[in-house]
C-alpha cells in the first residue's frame, strides 16, 4: 500500500488508513531517515487509538508505554541509539513482542531477524520538504 501525505494536516487520515490495514499485526517497524516523521507518526496514531499521554521519542529510554482510554498498550522504540542485540533484549524485548500488544519500532535494523513472521513494515519517504511517501508492506 502506498500513501502520500501532502502536509501534516493530512497525516491523521494516512495514519488512520495505515491503522485500519495493519489491524492484523502486532509488531510495526518504522524506516525512514532522519527527520522523516517517524516518531510524529507515532503521536498521530497514538490519538487514534486514543491515547492521551504525552508521546515523545524514547532514544534514551528505548522504550516508552502509553494507553489508550480503553486499556489498550501501545510501545514505542526507538533502537537509533542501541549498540548492540544484547542491549535491546536487556530490557525484556521479547516479552513486549510476546505482549499481543501493539509495538511501534523506530530503528529496526538490529532485530529484524528476531521478530515474528508477521509484521507490518512502514517506509517514510521524504520527497520534498512537507510531503512524505508511506510505502507499508505486510510480513
Amino acid at each position: 500500500m502506498k500513501l502520500i501525505c501532502h502536509t501534516i494536516e493530512d497525516l491523521p487520515d494516512v495514519a488512520k488508513r495505515i491503522y485500519d490495514y495493519g489491524r492484523d499485526r502486532t509488531i510495526w517497524l518504522l524506516k525512514g531517515e532522519m527527520g522523516s516523521g517517524k516518531t510524529t507518526f507515532v503521536t498521530t496514531l497514538s490519538r487514534i487509538i486514543g491515547t492521551t499521554d504525552h508521546v515523545n521519542s524514547p532514544s534514551y529510554a528505548i522504550v516508552n508505554e502509553y494507553r489508550s482510554t480503553q486499556g489498550e498498550k501501545l510501545y514505542h522504540f526507538d533502537f537509533f541509539r542501541a549498540r548492540d542485540v544484547d542491549e535491546i533484549f536487556d530490557i525484556g524485548f521479547e516479552e513486549y513482542v510476546d505482549s499481543g500488544d501493539l509495538c511501534l519500532i523506530e530503528w529496526p535494523e538490529l532485530i529484524e531477524n528476531f521478530l515474528p513472521e508477521k509484521h507490518l513494515i512502514i517506509h517514510i519517504k521524504i520527497p520534498d520538504r512537507e510531503t512524505r511517501i508511506f510505502n507499508v508492506t505486510k510480513k
